[in-house]
């Protein structure tokens, strides 16, 4: 990584303040989720109170006690004994950040300020993909999509398959997909660790306080761009954290494979009037530590009852990973639902269509010499076939919501069932 000092940095951002520098140690970082933990909850806190901080983004407040000493004491000694149990003594030790009302830490800060938005150029707006609406005219909303950190530091080969299929639905009903590309911003390169990894903590809090500063911008771009215009947010993995420290300017929220909240399940700046709407592989190892299982009485019971009324919702994708598509009818009864629009079934109809000569042309010379996972579609007056997923089930599906596109001029048809069927699976004929 090539070596910046703060103040280039800042510079490069128009901030003044001092940000994350390469040479800091990976011990106790004012990081994303205590600063969001110190502005949303700890003013709430009563009477004497402290908050400490460890390495990790690790962050404890104790309040309701009885003296200053007495709430610094309780504080430094249970984040002590937290850092004990998620075995990360030897990165550091916990610090005090905040005594009753007065703001006691004195280290530099770490990357942009929580609440501002970047100043202008937007460049990773300006780099964006745009999906447009498959309908004529004007977009009936916007849906900014916010990628993870997946090895995917731009938007320049999106999007992969999982990322298509929910793009494709939003294009259907109407609405233009923007795409940033994050990592085209001239930044350090981002290393996430993982689970708040301490020796990588510090770069990834400089990546996400930037990120939430950019996104902020760019829904401001938006907002005057599109007068009137909803804003919905689709996020994944990682964004999925940035996504949940927006609190304002959307519609609604879509949070694919992350956890409820940041960091911990009370760390959420979206309003409780906005709907948001969380999707989870079964299978997804990032959500629960030391387990790929998840179940929905677990994130119940996890979540708390701040995420069982009608506007937070969860849906459990069977057998799906961390890269949930979504190809599943569960899924995508519950974001028709999310956006009013009437239900699509994904089943494979059973109608019988002949091959035109396009068609014929095309799966004689193109189709069947694919050796990957595929499957061809035929409609009554176009076709579409997919050869390049890895899952059969997901080809099914791509293959007809392609021959859909092609006869309808929509992925999803309003008649609320695919207008195609298929032809053939694999190398086998199906009819």
């Amino acid at each position: 990584m090539p070596h910046l000092t703060g103040s280039w940095v800042c510079r490069l951002l128009a901030l003044t303040v001092l940000c994350w520098a390469p040479d800091a140690r990976a011990d106790a970082v004012f990081g994303y989720e205590p600063e969001l933990n110190f502005k949303q909850d700890y003013p709430r806190e009563k009477n004497h109170k402290a908050m400490a901080i460890g390495p990790g983004g690790l962050s404890l407040m104790r309040s309701g006690m009885k003296s200053a000493v007495a709430a610094q004491k309780a504080a430094l000694r249970d984040c002590q004994r937290e850092l004990t149990r998620l075995r990360w003594t030897k990165a550091g030790k916990c610090e005090l950040v905040a005594v009753d009302d007065k703001f006691v830490w004195a280290k530099p800060s770490v990357g942009p300020p929580l609440d501002v938005a970047l100043p202008l150029p937007d460049r990773p707006l300006n780099k964006a993909k745009i999906f447009a609406s498959q309908h004529t005219g004007p977009p009936k909303g916007i849906v900014l999509a916010l990628h993870g950190s997946e090895n995917n530091y731009s938007v320049s080969s999106a999007p992969y398959s999982f990322q298509k299929s929910w793009f494709d639905y939003f294009n259907s009903i109407g609405f233009q997909v923007i795409f940033p590309s994050t990592y085209d911003d001239v930044i350090p390169a981002y290393e996430y660790g993982g689970w708040n990894d301490p020796s990588t903590y510090a770069k990834g809090t400089f990546m996400n306080k930037l990120r939430l500063a950019q996104t902020k911008r760019t829904i401001s771009v938006l907002k005057t761009r599109y007068p009137g215009l909803p804003i919905y947010l689709w996020s994944h993995s990682a964004g999925g954290n940035i996504a949940q420290a927006i609190d304002s300017g959307i519609a609604g929220a879509i949070i694919v494979g992350t956890q409820c909240g940041i960091g911990s399940p009370s760390l959420n700046l979206i309003s409780k009037d906005v709907p948001v709407l969380y999707i989870y592989g079964e299978n997804d190892p990032k959500i629960f530590r030391g387990s790929n299982k998840v179940t929905l009485a677990r994130l119940k019971v996890f979540c708390g009852a701040t995420y069982g009324g009608k506007l937070r919702q969860f849906v459990i994708v069977p057998e799906a990973d961390h890269l949930t598509p979504l190809w599943r009818q569960n899924v995508l009864d519950a974001v028709a639902k999310f956006f009013n629009q009437n239900p699509f079934s994904l089943a494979n109809p059973k109608s019988r269509f002949e091959l035109s000569d396009a068609a014929k042309k095309a799966y004689e010379k193109t189709y069947q010499t694919t050796p990957l996972k595929k499957a061809f579609a035929v409609g009554k007056s176009g076709y579409g076939f997919s050869a390049s997923l890895s899952d059969q089930s997901e080809a099914n599906i791509e293959a007809l919501l392609k021959c859909n596109r092609a006869v309808t001029g929509l992925s999803y048809p309003e008649s609320g069932k695919h207008e195609c069927s298929l032809y053939a699976v694999g190398n086998k004929a199906n009819y």
